[in-house]
């Protein structure tokens, strides 16, 4: 993020990164100081959604290629939950926020 601060959490692991990393983004792609990079990342390129063609969101509806973080963010917290469905048919505790976890 260009914005947001690094959390402590993340900061070792951003910090190895940015100084073991073969090629990076030119600087002004991305804030070393800050966030440096996501957390998680999934592809939000050419997937196929369906929307309606009604102002109030009622149906017919039709296919269309949607791109960005309005695809990836919603298809990641959907499998997100799906894990989170899992643990708990197994009687497992939940993941809870997932981001320090990622960097233990």
């Amino acid at each position: 993020s260009m914005h947001t601060p690094m959390p402590a959490y993340q900061r070792d692991a951003v910090t190895r990164y940015l100084a073991s990393a073969e090629r990076l983004p030119p600087t002004g792609f991305f804030n070393a100081s800050n966030r440096a990079y996501p957390d998680l990342v999934m592809n939000g390129d050419h997937a196929m959604v369906m929307t309606s063609l009604n102002a109030d969101g009622t149906c017919p509806c039709k296919k269309i290629a949607a791109h960005g973080s309005s695809v990836s963010a919603p298809t990641l917290a959907g499998v997100l939950s799906l894990v989170n469905q899992e643990l708990r048919n197994r009687g497992l505790p939940v993941l809870g926020f997932l981001n320090p976890l990622l960097y233990e």
